[in-house]
């Protein structure tokens, strides 16, 4: 592999890492302009129990999710990216801290399995899908204990 190439891999990886922690940021600050931008306009998003199709489905979908929960806060680890030309897969762990309509708050693993492309020089979502693999119901904020 030539210089050339690796620091064409080194670039790659970092944009995959950014639309990564976009995906993130955007959902948990509800900017709709930033989560879109990670997407491309024909890209699948599979939450486990429905599956969206389409930026504007996806869009829906994020709209409806900060409707119905007061706060999410993201964290991605592990990630492993394997880069192929113009198309990539990665995979991630993930956390998400929830608060849910009634006050309560949830904490769920799972994993994130992606597909990207790159189009026109620039790397964006063709598939997403979130897998939980285990939840905890924590107490409401409310109900919490203060610090001590």
């Amino acid at each position: 592999m030539t210089l050339e190439q690796r620091v064409q891999r080194l670039e790659d990886r970092a944009a995959l890492e950014d639309l990564a922690a976009l995906y993130c940021r955007g959902a948990d600050a509800r900017d709709a302009a930033l989560f879109s931008s990670v997407w491309h306009e024909d890209a699948v998003w599979d939450v486990g129990t429905h599956v969206f199709c389409g930026r504007q489905e996806i869009m829906s979908a994020v709209a409806h999710q900060w409707e119905t929960f007061r706060n999410m806060q993201h964290w991605t680890s592990n990630s492993r990216y394997d880069i192929n030309g113009d198309h990539a897969t990665g995979e991630h762990d993930v956390a998400a801290l929830t608060t849910l309509a009634d006050g309560s708050t949830v904490l769920s693993g799972g994993r994130y399995r992606d597909e990207f492309e790159r189009r026109d020089g620039i790397w964006g979502f063709t598939k997403r899908t979130a897998s939980i693999l285990t939840t905890v119901t924590l107490s409401a904020p409310d109900q919490a204990s203060p610090p001590a």
